[in-house]
Order: structure tokens, then sequence, then C-alpha cells
């Protein structure tokens, strides 16, 4: 869906293990061993060449993704001559307890269930956000026609981040996240 909304942004699943993500076209090969035209940033962090590929596989509780365009080496740190991709998660809320849960079923016999919810352990100060999501889906419905099995994959991944402000000039956070995805 972000291709969509974003002209010039292309992002390409490279055999399965890699991604590729050109922006104002200019593209990248992760098995060229050069630098990315395009860094991707989760949570302010650099995820390297070979990183877009899993960042992409399910993305769930999200606060926001940016798309920048033009060379960041000033204002990312790094130099990426195609622009840059932010992507930052939903925040623990520090006040009070929030949260979501949201199912869609589609055709061929699938659904994705996410949910996220904020836990206030010291208001103002400690949080927690807990996260996660299930995906199952029966893809294609592509039929072996030797077992008669039909293909699935399923999805399941979480998150847990802890927001810690002590002071008003000090905030400290830290995130988990799992993620395991089966093909058949």
């Amino acid at each position: 869906d972000l291709e969509q909304i974003s002209s010039g942004l292309d992002m390409r699943n490279i055999g399965g293990r890699a991604g590729s993500i050109a922006l104002r076209g200019v593209d990248f090969n992760p098995n060229s061993g050069a630098s990315p035209a395009v860094d991707v940033y989760w949570n302010g962090v650099t995820l390297g060449a070979n990183a877009s590929g899993g960042i992409f596989q399910e993305m769930f509780d999200l606060q926001r993704v940016e798309v920048l365009r033009g060379p960041q080496g000033a204002l990312q740190g790094r130099t990426s001559p195609a622009g840059a991709l932010a992507i930052h998660t939903a925040q623990p809320d520090m006040e009070e307890v929030e949260g979501y849960v949201r199912t869609t079923f589609m055709d061929n016999s699938s659904n994705n269930t996410q949910f996220g919810i904020s836990l206030p352990i010291i208001p103002g100060q400690l949080s927690v956000r807990v996260a996660g999501v299930y995906n199952d889906s029966e893809m294609s419905e592509l039929k072996n026609i030797h077992g008669g099995d039909v293909s699935n994959t399923q999805t399941e991944a979480g998150r847990i981040t802890v927001a810690w402000q002590p002071l008003e000039t000090l905030s400290v956070e830290l995130a988990y996240q799992y993620l395991e995805n089966d093909l058949s």
C-alpha cells in the first residue's frame, strides 16, 4: 500500500530473502555489496542493506511511516542518495490504558488479527506497550497435486516496548520484537 500512495517508490522482494527499495528512479540490488540507495530506519535505527526484505514481512502497530526523498546524509547520518524510509512503531502511552484489536477477513480463507495495548505502570514515568499480529492465509490457493495440500502461510509476531522517563530531559526506550513465518 505504501507504493500506491508514494509516487516514485518501488519495493520488490528478491528471491524471498532480501528486498530492494528504489526511490526517485535510483535502484539498489542487495546482492551487489554496495550501500543501499534507500536506507531503512526502524524507530531511528538503521537496518542495513539486507534488512529491507525482513522488516516488511509483517508490519503492525505502526505510528507512522515517513518517505524521505533525496540525499539524507545530513539529516539521517548515513549517505543514502535516493532517500530514506523511516518506520515508527506505536509508543507506550504514559498516562492512560489504551488499546485496540482489529481483525480482517478476506476471501481465500485468510484472516489478519492485530492488537496493541499500552499499560502505564507508573503514570508519567514508566509504561509498557504489548502488540502483536497473527496472519493466516492460503495465499493464491495453489493445490499440490500429489498430496492435495493447499499453499498456506502463517505469521505470528509480537513486540514489547518499555518506555521509562525518570526526568523531563531523560527518556529510555527498549523494544523486543519476535516474528515467526511458516510457509507450507
